[in-house]
C-alpha cells in the first residue's frame, strides 16, 4: 500500500465536514479598493458631524503647543496645529507584539476643513501587507503629529515592526507623538481609579457604546474572516475601531477644556491639575486648585494636605498657612502630614508653641505604638529631638523678650 493510501484511510469520517479554506477572502462591499506598486488593499471613509460626549465633531476645537506642553510634560513639543495631528488607533490579531502579530485595521482620524474624519485601512489578505503599509505610509506623509491612547508602548511598537519586517521605512518614527494615556493618569487617575478608555468615555466623556464587539473577540473574528470567510463581525471590529478613534480625539479636547474650565472639577481633579501645575513650577496656580479639593472634601484628604504644605513653604503665604493648620486640626491626620505643618511652624511662621503642641500629640501618639512596630524607636528619637529642639527657640524667644 502507497503511503498516501495509508494516511487517506487514517482519515476520520468527520473530517469531510470541516469547512474548505477559500483562496482569498471575498472583498467587503463597505470598503474601497486602493491599489499601489505592492497590490491591492482596502480602506474606509466616514466624516462625523454629531457630538460625542461633550465634543461637537463638527467644530473640533483647536488645541495650541503650550496646552499640550503643559498636559504631556514634554517641553520638546514647540508647536501644534490639529489639521496636522492624526489620532491613531489599531486591532491587531494578539497582544504579544511579536512578529506573527499584524495590525489588521489601522483606524486615522484628522481634522479637515473643520470637520473630523475618519480613515480606516483593512488588510484584506496577508499576503497583501505590503500595498497595506504603503498606502498607510502615503497617507500619513502629511500629518506632524500623532496622538494615541497607550501607544508609545503598544500601537506604535506593532507598526514599527511591521514596517521593518518589509524592510520599510516607518512613517509615524519621525512625528512628534502625544500619547493620552499618561495625560489621563495624570488627570483622572485619582477620581477614576482605572483609565481604560472605556471608562473614561462613561465618567468623563458621557458617552455610552450600543453593541460593542468587546476588545477580546476581535483577533477571533478576523481570524474567522481569513479562514473562511466570514465576514459576519467585521463591520462592528470597524465601528469599534472608530469609536476608539472619536474617544480618543475627543478626550484630547475634553483635557483642553479641562485645565480651562476648573469651575466644573471635582475635588480629585482639582488636586491632579494643581499636581500638574507643580511639576511646571507654577506653584501659585497649584495650591489654588489644591485648596479647592481641600474646601471640597477631597476623598483623601492626606496627600492634599501634604502638597499644599510644600506648596505654601514655596510661595511663602503665611495667611494660607496658617488656614491650612486649622484644617488639618478638623481631618486627623498622619505622621507625615503633621511633620510638615510642624515645619510650617516652626520656620515659617514662627509659632513656637503651636508647632511645641503638635509634636507633644505626635508622641502621645506614638506610645499606644511601643513594641509593636520596629519603627517606634526611630520615629519616637526623630521627633524628641524636634522636640527639644522647639523647646530650646522657645526659651531663647522668652529670655530676649526679658
Amino acid at each position: 500500500m502507497q503511503l498516501r493510501d495509508r494516511l487517506e484511510s487514517l482519515r476520520s469520517p468527520n473530517s469531510q465536514r470541516v469547512r474548505p479554506r477559500p483562496a482569498k477572502p471575498a472583498p467587503l462591499s463597505y470598503l474601497f479598493p486602493i491599489e499601489n506598486q505592492h497590490g491591492l488593499t482596502y480602506y474606509n471613509d466616514s466624516v462625523h458631524i454629531d457630538h460625542h460626549g461633550q465634543i461637537d465633531l463638527k467644530n473640533y476645537p483647536e488645541i495650541t503647543a503650550e496646552m499640550v506642553r503643559f498636559l504631556s510634560l514634554d517641553s520638546s513639543i514647540q508647536d501644534f496645529a490639529v489639521r496636522e495631528a492624526i489620532f491613531l488607533d489599531i486591532e491587531t490579531t494578539g497582544t504579544a507584539g511579536g512578529t506573527g502579530t499584524y495590525a489588521f485595521l489601522i483606524g486615522l482620524g484628522f481634522v479637515e476643513e473643520g470637520y473630523f474624519q475618519i480613515r480606516q485601512f483593512f488588510l484584506h489578505d496577508l499576503s497583501e501587507e505590503a500595498a497595506y503599509l504603503h498606502a498607510i505610509a502615503e497617507f500619513c506623509k502629511r500629518f506632524r503629529f500623532l496622538v494615541t491612547y497607550n501607544g508609545k508602548c503598544f500601537d506604535s511598537q506593532i507598526l514599527r515592526n511591521r514596517y521593518l519586517m518589509h524592510r520599510r521605512e516607518d512613517p509615524l518614527a519621525g512625528k512628534q507623538h502625544v500619547d493620552m494615556l499618561f495625560i489621563a493618569r495624570r488627570l483622572w487617575k485619582r477620581r477614576l481609579q482605572e483609565c481604560e478608555l472605556t471608562n473614561l468615555e462613561r465618567n468623563v466623556l458621557n458617552f455610552h457604546r450600543t453593541e460593542d464587539i468587546p476588545s477580546y473577540l476581535i483577533p477571533g473574528a478576523y481570524t474567522e474572516y481569513l479562514r473562511f470567510a466570514n465576514a459576519a463581525m467585521i463591520q462592528k471590529v470597524l465601528e469599534h475601531n472608530r469609536w476608539d478613534i472619536l474617544s480618543l480625539a475627543v478626550l484630547t479636547a475634553r483635557a483642553v477644556l479641562f485645565c480651562e474650565q476648573p469651575e466644573e472639577l471635582t475635588p480629585e481633579e482639582h488636586f491632579s491639575l494643581g499636581l500638574l501645575h507643580g511639576r511646571h513650577k507654577n506653584y501659585q496656580r497649584a495650591v489654588e486648585h489644591q485648596v479647592r479639593a481641600l474646601s471640597q472634601g477631597c476623598r483623601s484628604s492626606q496627600p492634599v494636605l501634604l502638597a499644599l504644605a510644600r506648596n505654601l513653604r514655596r510661595i511663602r503665604d503665611h495667611d494660607q498657612m496658617r488656614w491650612l493648620i486649622s484644617q488639618a486640626g478638623k481631618e486627623g491626620c498622619d505622621g507625615e502630614v503633621i511633620r510638615r505643618l510642624c515645619i510650617l511652624c516652626e520656620h515659617d511662621l514662627k509659632d513656637y508653641q503651636l508647632a511645641l503642641e503638635m509634636i507633644e500629640a505626635q508622641l502621645h501618639k506614638l506610645e499606644k505604638y511601643r513594641g509593636l512596630t520596629t519603627r517606634f524607636a526611630a520615629l519616637t528619637k526623630e521627633w524628641t529631638r524636634r522636640r527639644d529642639r522647639v523647646t530650646r527657640k522657645i526659651v531663647r524667644a522668652h529670655g530676649v523678650r526679658s
